[in-house]
């Protein structure tokens, strides 16, 4: 993998945890909304400019999985129907203690999350 690509996504990991953290208070993050806060981010434009087939959705919930795999975030499934897809705009994403620690520098570093501690 390309490293530009590496730490690009390392950089949209934190800047999800970000909005989970400031999205605390109101019980969450629905994946519709980050992925409309992320839309014009550079990075985000950057990901869409390296690939002709890019899907926001799925790119914001892969990089939530990895969040969620990591315990960094909770999701919770919001789908009405059983056939509507397993994707971020059906998803409501918290914050775990334990995202709330690495934001703050509290928890160990984590290598798919951009972090300028030495």
């Amino acid at each position: 993998m390309d490293q530009a690509k590496v730490n690009r996504e390392k950089k949209l990991r934190r800047a999800i945890l970000s909005l989970a953290e400031n999205a605390k208070a109101g019980g969450g993050i629905d994946g519709d909304w980050l992925a409309s806060l992320l839309e014009d981010h550079a990075l985000v434009s950057q990901a869409q400019r390296a690939d002709a087939f890019f899907d926001l959705e799925k790119f914001i919930h892969g990089l939530c999985m990895d969040l969620v795999n990591l315990g960094l975030l909770t999701m919770q499934d919001t789908r009405a129907k059983k056939n509507q897809p397993l994707d971020a705009a059906h998803q409501l994403y918290n914050i775990t203690a334990k995202g709330t620690g690495l934001l703050a520098g509290v928890e160990p570093k984590c290598p798919l999350v951009e972090d300028e501690r030495i």
